[in-house]
């Protein structure tokens, strides 16, 4: 049994202003009209046997990682000639004995977490460099979850790693990955169903989950009164739920913090994709405001409140209100959707700028922008296809080059 371990527990360390990613436009806060666009299909450049249930790219852009219900990661190398050259570069299997369902890297790069459907979370390390092709080994099986594992997600200062279950429970991981140190830093309970989906803040003490109970919950960590007599200090740091969002109706699948943090779009099972804006409230909202300071702390968390800014369902629901499956932010703010009548969205501006209707010959169950390369997209589905898509602005020449497959 795995036990929690509260009072050694480590503070989050903020992202220093001058090393957080620049949002360059915002695009989702309104302002002039977008311009339209088109999502061209680069093409097919891997298969799962069975569902796709999550893509991811490593933190330069170089890496793309996709799992599903074979039980498989499959990870994809690009050319860095090309940005339209990709192919598998190594498949890794053999830990999870369910569908894996979803994976993150950690902000260094090195290290790629998987959750399963086993109930597992796995950690993978990148090989050395001088290793003569691309390789990754398990160096750490985290258990202790009752149910499936829907969700994983690493802290930006890689210190943190939450994991969500449909056992209702968000946990707060201490990772220290390269002493093989995983410990179970809080287990928080407030959801009511199955929990979906869990994100960190960009750059906060701040996490947010969201549920088949159709609600939003964000955590923060902060200090709190101990329980225990025999404490040195009469306080503790904790991680709590600051906030309840209540706005959709049905099951929010997929969560998305804006990379500024300004703003949280969350998609659920009708098609609705909802924008909440960050507000701040009390004593330390100017000192969060203060882009130069660079001394975020869990007190400064607790004043951050998300509120309620755009209803996007008429650019993003069809009238069968089918489900939104996923949503990812780019660095400049547009927003893809993967969609469960087979289709991906792009919202800009508060407008649809391009719709690819059969993107995929099933649900879509993940979209990610890839960090460096701006406008490329990776999908994976329930074909269990893995694909690659370019946004092209209107006036930019069609660009198609030869991806590889395999």
């Amino acid at each position: 049994r795995i036990q929690t371990h509260r009072q050694t527990s480590r503070e989050f360390r903020s992202i220093p202003a001058k090393n957080r990613p620049i949002n360059r436009i915002h695009d989702l806060r309104g302002g002039e009209s977008a311009q339209a666009a088109s999502l061209e299909a680069l093409g097919v450049i891997g298969r799962h046997n069975g569902s796709g249930w999550s893509a991811a790219w490593n933190p330069n852009g170089t890496l793309l990682a996709t799992c599903g219900t074979d039980k498989k990661i499959l990870v994809f190398a690009g050319d860095r000639k090309s940005s339209d050259r990709w192919k598998l570069a190594c498949t890794l299997q053999g830990t999870h004995s369910r569908t894996v369902r979803c994976l993150r890297w950690s902000p260094c790069g090195e290290y790629l977490a998987s959750s399963s459907f086993d109930g597992k979370v796995a950690i993978w390390r990148r090989a050395a460099a001088a290793a003569p092709a691309l390789s990754f080994e398990c160096f750490a099986v985290l258990e202790g979850h009752e149910n499936e594992v829907k969700g994983v997600d690493w802290s930006p200062d890689g210190r943190f790693m939450a994991t969500c279950s449909r056992d209702r429970t968000v946990w707060i991981w201490d990772a220290d990955p390269k002493n093989n140190v995983f410990r179970v830093n809080e287990v928080l309970e407030g959801h009511t169903q199955d929990v979906k989906c869990v994100r960190f803040h960009p750059y906060l003490p701040l996490a947010a989950s969201c549920s088949y109970d159709n609600t939003i919950r964000i955590w923060a960590q902060a200090s709190v009164p101990t329980t225990d007599p025999e404490a040195e200090s009469a306080h503790e740091t904790r991680w709590v739920c600051t906030q309840e969002l209540t706005g959709h109706n049905s099951t929010v699948w997929s969560i998305s913090f804006e990379v500024s943090g300004q703003l949280l779009l969350s998609a659920d099972a009708e098609g609705k994709l909802l924008v909440w804006k960050r507000q701040h409230q009390g004593t330390e909202s100017n000192n969060i405001n203060n882009k130069n300071n660079e001394n975020y702390n869990s007190t400064c968390s607790q004043t951050v409140q998300y509120m309620l800014e755009s209803d996007l369902s008429t650019l993003t629901s069809t009238p069968e209100k089918d489900p939104a499956y996923a949503v990812d932010s780019a660095l400049d703010g547009t927003a893809a959707i993967g969609c469960g009548d087979d289709a991906i969205r792009i919202v800009q501006r508060s407008s649809k700028v391009s719709e690819v209707q059969h993107a995929h010959s099933s649900d879509v169950n993940s979209v990610a922008w890839n960090p460096d390369r701006r406008g490329l997209l990776a999908s994976v589905g329930g074909d269990g296809c893995v694909k690659l898509w370019r946004l092209c602005s209107g006036d930019a020449k069609k660009q198609r080059g030869d991806v590889a497959e395999e």
